[in-house]
């Protein structure tokens, strides 16, 4: 029950909200937590760019003392929808 000077929704978090039910319901939520006078930052993605860089698969290996994660994404675009939705699979070695 608290109400704040802003709320903020970094890291295109607002992008991952999809269905419009959804989104009301999220901004609905955000209006009711801040003061009269408070502000809302939030960023999104620009689907213009994500479409011209094109979405690709992206590795990422992390290696700590002798265990190694190595996360793959793989990108599926729905130009339907204007998402892109992400597949990660994970594999962890045990470098001994």
């Amino acid at each position: 029950n608290k109400k704040f000077d802003v709320v903020l929704a970094l890291f295109h978090v607002i992008s991952y909200i999809t269905d419009d039910q959804k989104l009301d319901k999220v901004l609905s939520n955000i209006k009711k937590h801040l003061k009269s006078k408070g502000v809302f930052i939030f960023d999104i993605w620009f689907s213009p760019a994500v479409l011209r860089q094109k979405p690709s698969i992206r590795t990422k290996r992390v290696i700590k003392d002798n265990l190694e994660l190595l996360r793959i994404a793989e990108p599926y675009e729905d130009f339907e929808k204007n998402i892109v939705e992400v597949k990660y699979t994970y594999y962890l070695n045990d470098r001994n």
